[in-house]
């Protein structure tokens, strides 16, 4: 019974779906028009090469999260990804791995993909649930696997409702939680094994070194992944600071280069120099895929899309793996336990020029912040290690 009702529900999900896509290009406009990243979907069904595994994940960050799982199954992985974006950025930082958008959910077609590729197995980052392409794995008898496995507080309602129907889909999953809450809910949801494994946002390994030049002895406040209206306060935060520390140098890196412009006078940009000069007060990264590698210069790492609601933070992990007080905004949704867990400090927009300065003067101040953190990501770097051993890939 539970059979019959969810591909009576998978019909009516395709049908719904091939309705939607006369809207597509409208979508596409509406997202460029307010400066969000491209959504692009793909119809053809033909992978670029046969890959023992494949792993998809969604976007830049969570691409970034995956850098040393990727650097593992190297030889065997074919990568997917969802936006176009992430996929130039996957191309540029793993060139030897075949990479590709996923394909539109239409059953038909990920069926037809998932038959042309035949992989031994299914990897899917987090919690990226597209009905189609799993019932297509379920079907083939592919073993899938969820790693990092979270699922927030809508995600979870609104995948309870569908249980009905889903749960049979779920029954043959692996769910490699984040944590005990996730745990937990995957377990409601029905799948079929379920364990506390850890996140992988937490087992990072040092990227390639890039150049760059301070000239004179700067304090530096790096601001990561800023969307519109952060940027703004990152400017503002600098001439509030400016007073107070003359030496000061804001490195400010947008979210997505190129469409959230940085207007300031005092502003040099990465794409036409590595050398930051005394005169420069504002060095903006508008390149793709050198952020983890940048932190290293910083005195101070602030979070970016943590001070907007809607957009849920981004990942501080990068910033503790080089021994930085990492601070983020009253919004971090998306990276609450991984907060929590690291010891990342959530500053408040009014109080957050207060609090770098405290760091800048209180020498133990800033080593107690940065020194904690630290220690808590050293004690949950063996997620990696658990992945492949479940996976059987150690």
């Amino acid at each position: 019974m539970k059979k019959v009702g969810f591909f009576l529900f998978l019909t009516v999900y395709n049908l719904l779906l091939l309705l939607l896509i006369p809207f597509f290009p409208i979508l596409k406009f509406w997202l460029r028009k307010r400066g969000k990243v491209s959504i692009l979907p793909r119809f053809s069904p033909f992978p670029p090469e046969r890959k023992r595994i494949l792993l998809h994940v969604a976007s830049v960050g969570e691409l970034n999260s995956c850098r040393k799982l990727i650097s593992a199954l190297k030889e065997k992985l074919l990568l997917t990804t969802f936006t176009d974006y992430s996929l130039s950025l996957a191309r540029k930082l793993f060139p030897d791995i075949p990479s590709r958008i996923l394909p539109i959910d239409l059953f038909p077609i990920t069926f037809l993909f998932l038959k042309l590729l035949k992989p031994e197995k299914i990897l899917i980052y987090e919690t990226e649930i597209w009905f189609s392409f799993l019932a297509s794995a379920k079907i083939l008898n592919i073993p899938v696997f969820f790693i990092s496995g979270k699922i927030g507080e809508k995600n979870f309602k609104f995948l309870k409702f569908l249980s009905p129907f889903s749960k049979f889909l779920f029954s043959e999953f692996y769910f490699l939680a984040s944590s005990e809450k996730d745990k937990k809910r995957a377990e409601e949801l029905g799948f079929k094994k379920v364990a506390v494994v850890g996140n992988l946002k937490l087992s990072v390994e040092e990227p390639k070194p890039c150049e760059l030049e301070l000239e004179g002895k700067r304090w530096v406040v790096f601001w990561g992944s800023l969307h519109g209206r952060e940027i703004d306060l990152a400017l503002k935060v600098h001439e509030e600071l400016k007073k107070d520390i003359p030496e000061l140098l804001t490195i400010v890196a947008p979210r997505h280069p190129g469409k959230e412009k940085v207007k300031s006078k005092k502003a040099c940009f990465r794409s036409k120099t590595k050398k930051v000069s005394k005169d420069c007060e504002v060095y903006v990264v508008d390149t793709v895929g050198e952020l983890f590698s940048l932190y290293r210069f910083a005195d101070v790492v602030v979070i970016g899309g943590s001070f907007l609601k809607g957009i849920g933070g981004h990942n501080p992990v990068e910033g503790v793996f080089w021994k930085k007080p990492v601070i983020c905004g009253p919004y971090a949704d998306s990276f609450k336990e991984v907060n929590k867990l690291l010891n990342v400090v959530e500053v408040s927009e009014e109080d957050l020029k207060d609090f770098l300065l405290k760091l800048y003067r209180d020498r133990d101040f800033y080593d107690r912040i940065k020194k904690s953190s630290f220690e808590k990501l050293s004690h949950h770097r063996r997620v990696l290690e658990k992945v492949l051993e479940w996976i059987g890939e150690s």
